[in-house]
């Protein structure tokens, strides 16, 4: 858990730099295109405006941002089309590299066009990328162009810089994150270590007491016999001592998050689980169907596995309506991520409108007052009401017992030692309800 929780943080923190790197990295990349753009096209404007030549006037270079070493070096053509449709190349500036009727044709085809395109654009001319500006006079119709190529290649260089600049520098943070995670999460490992340590500590210490209040009960139903007050603190003490394996089985389950996994046979383990709760699932009444694809093998550990089948079945007898069915089926799983896929579900008629997406958590129980039927003669509140589905007992052993009890009440930490274990198989388990029944779905 220490892990995921330091591989969580670290992916926040790398979302939350690449988002705070990526708006200034898009800003000076979009800045950058728009003033090659707008510089392009005020050198245009100046050339079509002094008769297809770039200006010789040092100083209204100067105001525009232009040295005199720049002007020598712009590669650009003027190009007029008179009213007779003959075309006349009146400037051609550093293009010796291309032909007159190359420059000629381009510019003709641009011209024809000129009807059914804007006046500005870009064409290409002997491989090169050519930004041109078009306008009218008496004279007939001009055409300038410059060769935009050294921009383009000038802003592409800037885009692949800054890409590595922002993969290198997102790497770099991540190392670092990475690095310093444990030192920036230390208080929370220390308080959930604590916090494993006291439940340990704490349910050694309570189980001492607890033998002693059971053993003086047990002597004082010798010497009086057994009566209402002895059976419910036996009722109770019972409870208390299922309730204490479970918060220590949940805490060594959470200190292995490394378990060891190999190869199972699901199928086997399934068919084993849930055949030990027939005799009491048709004990009390109901229907059990259970149906299991063969040769179905997972990665996972055979004990909590074993375990985890337990908890669900268990779930499903101990919340299934009276004369409903707890229905088990295993097949093969039509996710390509997954082997198996488990279905486990029960009647559950009042179960329409619940939320289980809370199911999982931990101690969770719907009903807030948190009322429990009572055996032994033990009174009940005539007003108690039904809590959903919750947890079962961590053990086979206990669940067989829990099941012949009247009170079908659980500590609501089942589900989530059923969650624990599918995700420590790398799995996923699921809760849906569907035409008046709970489906627990595990895919592994």
């Amino acid at each position: 858990m220490i892990n995921r929780f330091r591989i969580r943080f670290v992916l926040i923190a790398a979302v939350a730099i690449a988002i705070v790197m990526i708006l200034p990295t898009a800003a000076l990349n979009y800045a950058s295109h728009w003033e090659n753009g707008r510089e392009t096209t005020t050198l245009l404007r100046l050339i079509d405006e002094n008769d297809g030549v770039l200006p010789s006037n040092l100083a209204q270079l100067t105001a525009l941002g232009i040295t005199d070493t720049d002007a020598q070096h712009y590669q650009y053509f003027s190009v007029l089309r008179g009213i007779d449709d003959t075309v006349t190349i009146t400037r051609k500036s550093n293009l010796d590299y291309i032909s007159d009727a190359q420059i000629s044709a381009a510019a003709l085809a641009v011209m024809r066009a000129a009807s059914t395109t804007t006046q500005e654009g870009t064409t290409v001319i002997h491989g090169q990328s050519f930004s041109y500006l078009m306008s009218s006079d008496s004279e007939g119709t001009r055409l300038t162009g410059m060769n935009i190529n050294p921009e383009l290649t000038s802003r592409t260089r800037l885009w692949n810089l800054s890409l590595i600049s922002f993969f290198g520098g997102l790497l770099l943070f991540i190392l670092i994150a990475t690095i310093l995670s444990r030192w920036a999460i230390r208080p929370f490992i220390e308080n959930y270590e604590n916090q494993k340590r006291f439940i340990t500590n704490a349910g050694h210490e309570l189980k001492t007491p607890l033998a002693i209040i059971s053993a003086n009960t047990e002597l004082q139903e010798m010497l009086d016999g057994e009566s209402e007050w002895s059976a419910s603190t036996k009722e109770q003490v019972a409870r208390m001592t299922a309730l204490i394996n479970q918060m220590v089985a949940l805490a060594r389950l959470e200190e292995q998050p490394d378990m060891q996994l190999t190869d199972i046979d699901f199928s086997d383990t399934v068919q084993r689980a849930a055949s030990s709760f027939k005799s009491s699932v048709i004990r009390d009444g109901k229907t059990f169907q259970l149906t299991v694809a063969p040769d179905i093998h997972v990665k996972a550990e055979s004990k909590s596995a074993f375990e985890l089948v337990n908890i669900l079945v268990d779930n499903a007898n101990k919340y299934c309506d009276e004369a409903g069915t707890v229905s088990v089926m295993l097949r093969r799983s039509r996710d390509w991520r997954y082997s198996a896929h488990l279905e486990v579900a029960n009647t559950y008629v009042q179960g329409k409108g619940r939320d289980y997406s809370q199911f999982f958590e931990r101690f969770y129980r719907e009903d807030e007052s948190h009322t429990r039927g009572a055996s032994g003669g033990a009174s009940t509140s005539s007003a108690q009401t039904t809590s959903a589905p919750e947890t079962a007992s961590a053990t086979s052993a206990q669940a067989t017992s829990a099941s012949a009890q009247p009170a079908r009440s659980g500590f609501g930490i089942g589900l989530n030692m059923a969650q624990s274990m599918v995700k420590l198989f790398k799995g996923r388990i699921d809760v849906r309800y569907s035409e008046d029944t709970i489906i627990f779905i595990v895919r592994i």
